[in-house]
């Protein structure tokens, strides 16, 4: 039992300092160009953008009271944001990773 124990302590400490090393997934890789706001509706909006040579892969931002947050991850150049609210105005950015 005490074997195991350890064992899985090992296990356990091993993933601790993989996480620790991993670079982040969204480091910034280019510059989005050309984002537009299209289809908007009562509660969405279409946002596009143009590719970044490279890039796999994008994360969308919302600017809230809290800061910059994570709205959609795409690795298409377009994503469709829902649950909008009437008379609220949005700040969005797209960073290419």
């Amino acid at each position: 039992m005490k074997k195991q124990a350890n064992v899985i302590l090992s296990i356990v400490l091993c993933f601790v300092l993989l996480a620790a090393t991993t670079v982040p997934a969204f480091a910034a890789l280019g510059t989005v160009k050309n984002l537009k706001v299209s289809a908007v509706t009562v509660n969405s909006a279409t946002l596009k953008w143009s590719k970044v040579s490279g890039a796999s892969g994008y994360e969308v931002q919302v600017s809230t009271r809290a800061g910059w947050q994570s709205a959609a991850v795409t690795q298409k150049t377009t994503a469709k944001l829902t649950g909008l609210r009437l008379g609220t105005t949005y700040r969005y950015r797209v960073r290419a990773y």
